[in-house]
């Protein structure tokens, strides 16, 4: 079983949880939470939900060899007037290039994530961590705030609390 750790890290935070959907929610939504206390307007804080969950989802199901067992870490800090998201998950090598694009006039239930991934954030990249794949996305704000994350900058049981600088 995987033990859910957290590392607050400056304007953001670091968090490893067990490889199942159940967490995709929580880490989705403390994600856009840095980004809007960064000064991302609503669209913004959208554009990093979307990838987040996408990058996330991809990883319990496709960079998890034991579902449940295996574990994800996702990095999100805010700096710059960016917001940067690594995804790290446990599987086996793959190559992004072999995944097709789209096609704009066939309705499927999943293959997206790749093309949402990169439609909706500033930059994409993808690579070998020291234990699986990791995303590395950039979101650059439009009206980044003058300083990082404030107090009750972020709501919710799961909340990413105010860090230090």
């Amino acid at each position: 079983m995987v033990r859910s750790t957290e590392r607050k890290v400056a304007s953001g935070f670091e968090r490893t949880v067990a490889a199942d959907a159940s967490a995709v929610g929580a880490l989705r939504d403390d994600a856009a939470a840095v980004a809007r206390a960064a000064g991302a307007d609503e669209q913004e804080a959208c554009d990093v939900r979307i990838a987040v969950g996408e990058a996330l989802a991809n990883a319990c199901r496709h960079g998890s060899p034991a579902p449940g067992k295996s574990a994800i870490t996702m990095r999100c800090a805010a700096r710059d007037g960016r917001v940067e998201i690594e995804v790290q998950d446990e599987g086996a090598p793959f190559d992004p290039n072999t995944v097709p694009p789209p096609d704009p006039f066939e309705m499927r239930s999943s293959g997206m994530g790749i093309h949402l991934m990169r439609q909706t954030m500033d930059e994409v990249e993808f690579g070998r961590g020291s234990s699986g794949n990791c995303v590395r996305m950039v979101k650059r704000l439009a009206h980044p705030a003058e300083q990082g994350l404030s107090p009750g900058a972020a709501s919710g049981d799961h909340a990413t609390r105010a860090l230090e600088p």
